[in-house]
């Protein structure tokens, strides 16, 4: 025990011969272990899309040297997860890419520091909570054919949920693109509380996306698809178009008016 002092006797002997004693004298003293932090960049979950960044710390106790004066040495609860490190072997801060990280999966990563001075030793653990995404929904697009420009398309995100009630509430983004050839993907909406948005279609064959993510940023995608078909063009609808436009700058519904005008410049 810390404190106390022993004494240690050895005695030597052989039949016929005189014998020998050594004596040592040991004292215990409190083992100098140093201190070990591991933290990380996120509060609670982290996405399984993005790298896992933990940086651990070490000190020698009463805070003298620094980081250069440990070894460092990682271990994970999923020995396999360490096979995906991003930072060499040794160092103090270990990032795993995302293919090594499993959505809803618990880990445990453990640092341990030994004093390169005096060989002290000590580890910190860190709990990590893969998020998951949302799941089991799907989008649908009303009708599925429609009139180009004149005509609204109800787009709706059904189904979805998310497995832990602390990832609530979800968030929809719904976007378009031409289902042949390049196409650039084109905002329908910003993010809302609610997965459905009434939208204009330029003509031609569109896929349209949502995207769900939860309270933590995981994110899923679905898609449908829809098509604008062509509308006459003549005075009265162009009268109704710019009619329409009127109202919908009257009504402040900035992302219908800009699909519409977009479509029909």
């Amino acid at each position: 025990a810390a404190g106390t002092t022993y004494v240690i006797e050895v005695t030597l002997s052989k039949a016929g011969l005189a014998s020998a004693t050594e004596t040592v004298t040991v004292a215990a003293v409190e083992a100098a272990v140093p201190e070990v932090t591991v933290t990380t960049d996120f509060v609670v979950k982290r996405s399984p899309d993005r790298n896992l960044r933990l940086v651990g710390a070490a000190r020698a106790a009463g805070g003298g040297g620094g980081a250069r004066d440990f070894a460092y040495a990682w271990t994970s609860s999923d020995p396999g997860v360490l096979d995906h490190r991003l930072t060499p072997e040794g160092r103090r801060v270990l990032v795993v890419a995302p293919s090594g990280l499993a959505a809803g999966a618990e880990y445990v990563f453990t640092l341990r520091a030994e004093s390169t001075v005096d060989g002290a030793a000590a580890s910190a653990s860190v709990r990590v909570v893969m998020n998951r995404p949302p799941f089991g929904g799907r989008v649908t697009v009303d009708p599925e054919e429609g009139q180009a420009l004149s005509q609204l398309f109800a787009v709706a995100a059904s189904g979805w949920t998310d497995d832990d009630q602390d990832d609530l509430p979800l968030t929809y983004a719904f976007a378009r693109a031409r289902q042949t050839g390049t196409s650039t993907v084109t905002a329908l909406t910003a993010d809302a509380s609610l997965g459905q948005a009434d939208v204009y279609l330029p003509e031609g064959a569109w896929a349209i996306f949502a995207e769900v993510a939860d309270a933590y940023g995981a994110t899923a995608r679905a898609s449908a698809q829809a098509l604008a078909t062509p509308a006459e063009l003549d005075a009265a609808r162009d009268a109704g178009v710019r009619e329409e436009l009127s109202r919908l700058a009257f009504e402040a519904k900035t992302n219908q008016f800009f699909q519409l005008q977009g479509g029909y410049a």
